[in-house]
């Protein structure tokens, strides 16, 4: 498990990378849109019912499926992949802060100190010059941050066994609200679609079909059997991986 969780981490700190290349051709909420539509279509074969979960299904195709996407790919489009990769660690403390209240998990000194240390290296990489002036994507991301720990620990509380039924679902949720937001808040998304090169077609291919419906699936297995201070703390290595590919693939 610790080599699976490793390997979710690898591919997962390529996502920053494979997302700037879709919002610079395509609108980033429009792009989260058709990533939820691809999902749907890949994981439609193996849905099954909810068996009662659509309450809380709903809930999650809200907080992940529409506010995390919406926010990260809106703000990943002002700001260099290696930094997003760098703030994207702040969903390490978030989730331990909240696994707290809903969970009544101890932090203990040692985790306490590593979220001192956190949110310290956060606000020494918010007073850099280039990050100032790109204050609000830094701060769209970190607030879409927030909403994708809140998205675990709901998936924690839910209780349901099956990670393509809970992505499948949240895809085909969330596309009808992201499309409606993406209509009211943006424009020209069909003549940029038309427009995209393979490079976003490659990047959405793999956004939607490795990051989300193989790794989250596999991740969400992880959520369910051990404690979420146990796994959460492993995202911690993707910026070796996602910084390394954010200079060599977009130079950075």
């Amino acid at each position: 498990h610790v080599l699976l969780v490793i390997a979710i981490m690898a591919a997962w700190g390529l996502a920053p990378v494979a997302n700037k290349i879709g919002v610079t051709q395509i609108p980033p909420i429009f792009l989260t849109a058709l990533r939820s539509c691809v999902v749907a279509l890949v994981l439609l074969p193996f849905l099954k019912s909810p068996r009662g979960h659509m309450p809380q299904l709903l809930g999650l195709s809200l907080l992940m499926g529409t506010l995390h996407y919406s926010f990260v790919f809106t703000g990943i489009k002002g700001i260099d992949a290696s930094l997003t990769t760098l703030l994207v660690m702040m969903q390490v403390p978030f989730t331990s802060l909240l696994a707290v209240p809903f969970f009544g998990e101890r932090l203990g000194w040692r985790r306490i100190l590593g979220l001192v240390t956190a949110f310290a290296g956060i606000a020494l990489i918010t007073v850099e010059p280039k990050v100032r002036a790109e204050f609000l994507p830094a701060m769209l991301i970190l607030i879409g941050i927030f909403f994708w720990s809140a998205s675990n620990i709901l998936i924690k509380r839910m209780h349901l066994t099956d990670g393509n039924v809970i992505n499948g679902w949240v895809a085909i949720l969330s596309a009808p609200q992201l499309f409606a937001i993406s209509f009211l808040l943006e424009t020209d998304q069909v003549a940029a679609m038309q427009a995209a090169d393979w490079t976003v077609w490659g990047a959405l291919l793999y956004m939607a079909i490795v990051i989300t419906a193989i790794t989250f699936a596999l991740w969400y297995r992880l959520l369910r059997q051990y404690t979420v201070n146990q796994v959460v703390p492993y995202t911690l290595l993707m910026p070796i991986f996602g910084v390394a590919a954010s200079m060599l693939v977009l130079g950075d």
